[in-house]
């Protein structure tokens, strides 16, 4: 899966001179792998120890139906992808609902009778359509800078990880002004596998106890499940939740700092 930074300040990250590369849910301790408890010091392979005291906490956001509203660009590429297949267009209210488990998926939902070949080259048009139109009507919804921008203040690192290829999010998340310390999209291994936060969370030397995951979607709420870190559900976005079970339920963006600083 792609990796990408969105500018953010310089945060610190750990106590060592060189970067600690410490894998945080690959310790070895005793012969077997566990991430350490709290107050733990950290192996680091480079050079001495990372203290957990230095360690920040980690808020991993979903993209669409998240921080942006994206139905409107998402529907008009995917009706772009019908017409160049020679399926006629449908409506944004149809659409929506298909969106959320990647591009791949979408494109299967919007041709349903489709052979490889024609989801080829429907996927072709998709995406081709979609890079002229990343933020025409694609906008933050209320409240979320602020949001984030709150969190960012109180020392909170903010990742982004989207099922959308990084090669979209990451202009998506800079024009909207949306820095992050780091960026996961999804060119492979796609939510609910815990992959991406997996990564993230080694990235940015945090672990799990540190790390909430942020979603309007069931996929992003049984990956933070999977990954063992809290989750809150967004009710203002367009997924699905579904069965998956949440730490916690926002119904507006204002809601998030009281939620994980609780």
């Amino acid at each position: 899966m792609a990796r990408t930074t969105v500018p953010a300040a310089p945060s610190p990250r750990c106590s060592a001179k060189a970067a600690c590369s410490f894998r945080f849910a690959a310790t070895a301790i005793q012969g077997r792998d566990r991430t350490p408890e709290r107050g733990q010091a950290f192996a680091c392979p480079r050079r001495g120890y990372c203290s957990p005291d230095r360690m920040r906490n980690l808020a991993i956001f979903d993209l669409d139906g998240t921080l942006v509203d994206s139905r409107r660009d998402l529907a008009d590429a995917g009706n772009a992808a019908r017409n160049a297949v020679g399926l006629p267009p449908i409506p944004v209210e149809a659409i929506v609902p298909m969106i959320g488990d990647g591009a791949g998926k979408l494109i299967e939902r919007l041709t349903p009778d489709g052979e490889a070949q024609i989801r080829a080259s429907a996927m072709a048009a998709f995406k081709a359509d979609y890079a002229t139109r990343l933020t025409r009507h694609t906008a933050c919804y209320p409240g979320i800078p602020e949001a984030v921008e709150a969190l960012r203040r109180t020392g909170w690192l903010i990742a982004v990880a989207t099922n959308k290829p990084a090669v979209f999010a990451e202009p998506i998340c800079r024009a909207l002004g949306l820095a992050c310390d780091a960026l996961r999209g999804g060119e492979g291994i796609k939510k609910p596998d815990p992959a991406m936060l997996h990564e993230l969370m080694e990235e940015l030397h945090t672990t799990p106890d540190r790390t909430w995951m942020i979603g309007d979607h069931h996929t992003d709420l049984m990956a933070g499940a999977a990954a063992g870190v809290r989750t809150v559900h967004c009710t203002w976005g367009f997924g699905q939740r579904g069965a998956a079970p949440a730490t916690a339920v926002a119904h507006a963006p204002a809601d998030l700092l009281r939620l994980l600083d609780a």
